[in-house]
């Protein structure tokens, strides 16, 4: 019974102009933590929305959004020195 609410629930919402999404989070060396909505279930991986380089993702959950899909927001960027950091590492190994 409280499933068949659940999804009058959802029914109603997507009446009102929300999109089922899926939420996820994922890390790009080059832009930080970003969190984003798509349409379709992630995989463990995916492109960041801003260089398109692969990135290990995390997913976060399901849920509605009024925003068109994908969307995305920069949740913690890497800062310049970062960068300089992880690209001398990296000239290094």
């Amino acid at each position: 019974m409280q499933v068949e609410r659940l999804n009058g629930l959802a029914v109603d919402f997507t009446e009102r102009g929300y999109r089922p999404c899926f939420y996820l989070e994922l890390h790009c060396s080059e832009h930080g933590d970003i969190r984003a909505a798509v349409e379709t279930e992630p995989a463990q991986q995916h492109r960041c929305p801003l260089c398109g380089s692969t990135c290990d993702s995390v997913a976060l959950g399901r849920g509605l959004t009024l925003r068109e899909l994908p969307n995305f927001e920069v949740v913690c960027a890497l800062t310049q020195y970062a960068r300089k950091q992880r690209q001398r590492i990296a000239k290094t190994q």
